[in-house]
């Protein structure tokens, strides 16, 4: 017979369900007695056993088919699952028992639906290492009505940094669903063996979610990371289900034409500093900027009755004492510096209800000049979330390339073809009111994009990395060969330790002794000796971490660091 039918998986939607779509379905008789209702479940298998009547794969609809030689009408099934089509690769596979179906139809419509419970999709998700998030996102003022073509952003509160779990658009019933590995929200560093019996553990159990709802640009609903500890969020299983509300979008258009921040960084103003330092530093932190930045702001339609023009001009310092003359120095930023990420967006209507529109972004067009002329549609509106520009970095100070063997040159100076050096520039914002330019005040920012120069070796190890290093009695003494270089280093830290062992600190430093900046080219190197002072037949590690203060106006690249190995006989 040939047999078609649907598979379906449910996790408590009421408005939604998800289908085995990726699933390799194996079907095997049913020898024993008879039945008139089909069950379905979920149990894991080492392996599937022999005597197979077929197998098929389940399309992406969820829907499949399969020829089967088979005189009876019940059948036992089985799964073998590497992917689920719609969910991300874990890398992991599935084996279980399904259930056993009693198929219906004729010979030549013969049917069997599978449908999993809730609690069977989950373990199966389980098996397969994934976690779901799933939910429904309503108006608050009137449950009956769902907010479609939401974008739902899930995020996992941790102690030292949020994970982003995922984002989904919400369907016409106002229903999302997010799922990922567990890799996600459990990321752990990985250190070589032996060291990898040690890891700290900063998570135990399931994500603490929270959610940020976005529309057309307009975030309606941007909940406390705090809300991720509250009962009902906290330590989540693998399968969950919320209901979430927002209010409808608020569209105002601006009137003013202003630059406020460059990211959340608020820039400097009449009123004084704000977020950032003389020097230009991002004040907490002392931070300079990096990559995409976002130059936030309000953008009116018009400026004094007429269409608004305006631009971003932009010029370096020559040194760190030294500021560009305006106008003079300055050039203007073109489409070679500004990205396509939408200034603004027109509002169109598609239906009666709040939540019956579309958006359509528009990209800032800079002239040769750098003029952006801001669209005079009457539907033109600033979601919230767009900048006035988007500039690239990368363009205007392009990074060194840092990148070499871990321990080439260890212990001395910065090569010169890789030596960065600080940079510092003003950026002006620029409009044409009443046929004249006018202009806010210059910003004035420290800009870098360079990875750190770092080096790291033992030079016991110099001529063979496996080189067993000899104890004296319980001391053991290494001499870690250096090097580190960045104009914006944060800190750097030498230590070593001993497996299950106490940690030593070999040497550290950090950029409070470095004001404003790290200016040596050469950077900092050396050959340090240290004595550690509770040795016995071990492995060992000395470890070189260091940071940059670095921002992107929401927050920064991670640490990096190196790892030399070694073993004492």
């Amino acid at each position: 017979m040939t047999l078609h039918g649907q598979t379906t998986g449910a996790y408590g939607s009421p408005f939604r369900t998800q289908t085995l779509a990726g699933a390799t379905l194996v079907f095997y008789p049913h020898e024993k007695g008879s039945s008139d209702t089909s069950r379905w479940g979920w149990t894991s298998l080492d392996a599937l056993p022999d005597g197979e009547l077929g197998r098929t794969t389940v399309a992406d609809d969820g829907s499949y088919e399969v020829d089967l030689d088979l005189d009876g009408r019940i059948v036992v099934v089985a799964a073998e699952v590497k992917r689920l089509t719609y969910a991300p690769d874990t890398d992991r596979t599935a084996v279980g028992l399904l259930g056993t179906g009693v198929i219906t139809g004729s010979e030549d419509g013969s049917r069997l639906a599978i449908a999993l419970p809730p609690r069977a999709y989950c373990d199966l998700l389980r098996a397969l290492d994934l976690w779901l998030v799933a939910g429904h996102v309503i108006d608050c003022s009137n449950a009956q009505t769902p907010a479609a073509g939401a974008d739902v952003t899930v995020f996992d509160r941790d102690l030292t940094q949020d994970d982003t779990l995922g984002t989904d658009t919400t369907d016409g019933s106002g229903s999302f669903e997010v799922f990922f590995p567990r890799a996600t929200f459990r990321q752990i560093p990985a250190l070589p063996p032996p060291f990898d019996s040690i890891l700290p553990h900063e998570l135990i159990g399931g994500p603490d979610v929270y959610f940020r709802v976005e529309l057309g640009g307009s975030v309606l609903l941007e909940e406390d990371p705090a809300m991720g500890r509250t009962s009902g969020r906290e330590n989540r299983p693998n399968c969950t289900y919320v209901e979430l509300c927002v209010e409808p979008p608020d569209l105002p258009t601006d009137a003013f034409t202003v630059w406020t921040s460059i990211g959340t960084v608020l820039v400097p103003d009449s009123a004084g500093l704000n977020d950032f330092d003389a020097d230009g530093f991002v004040d907490s932190g002392k931070l300079a900027f990096t990559g995409l930045l976002d130059f936030h702001g309000d953008v009116a339609q018009t400026t004094s009755g007429n269409p608004t023009r305006y631009r971003f001009q932009a010029a370096e310092w020559a040194d760190l004492g030294t500021a560009p003359a305006y106008p003079a120095d300055y050039a203007p930023l073109t489409s070679a510096e500004i990205t396509s990420k939408p200034y603004g967006a027109l509002f169109v209507s598609t239906g009666p209800g709040p939540f019956d529109f579309t958006t359509t972004p528009l990209a800032p067009n800079p002239d040769a000049n750098g003029w952006i002329d801001v669209s005079q549609d009457p539907n033109f509106f600033r979601p919230s979330t767009y900048p006035m520009v988007q500039v690239d970095t990368r363009v205007l100070v392009p990074a060194i390339d840092t990148s070499g063997g871990e321990t080439v040159g260890a212990g001395g100076p910065v090569p010169a073809p890789q030596q960065d050096r600080p940079r510092k520039w003003s950026f002006v914002l620029e409009m044409i009111d009443g046929g004249s330019v006018v202009n806010q005040a210059p910003v004035t920012v420290h800009l870098n994009n360079s990875a750190a120069y770092a080096r790291l070796n033992l030079q016991e190890l110099l001529s063979n990395d496996c080189t067993p290093i000899t104890r004296a009695g319980t001391d053991v003494t290494v001499h870690p060969m250096f090097s580190i270089g960045h104009p914006y280093l944060r800190t750097y830290r030498i230590w070593m330790q001993r497996q299950g062992g106490a940690i030593e600190d070999i040497t550290q430093d950090d950029h409070t002794a470095h004001t404003p900046v790290w200016t040596d080219p050469d950077g900092e190197s050396g050959t340090l000796t240290h004595t550690y002072g509770d040795a016995a037949q071990c492995s060992y590690r000395v470890w070189l971490s260091f940071g940059r203060r670095l921002t992107n106006g929401y927050g920064g690249p991670g640490d990096g660091s190196l790892l030399r190995t070694f073993c004492t006989p």
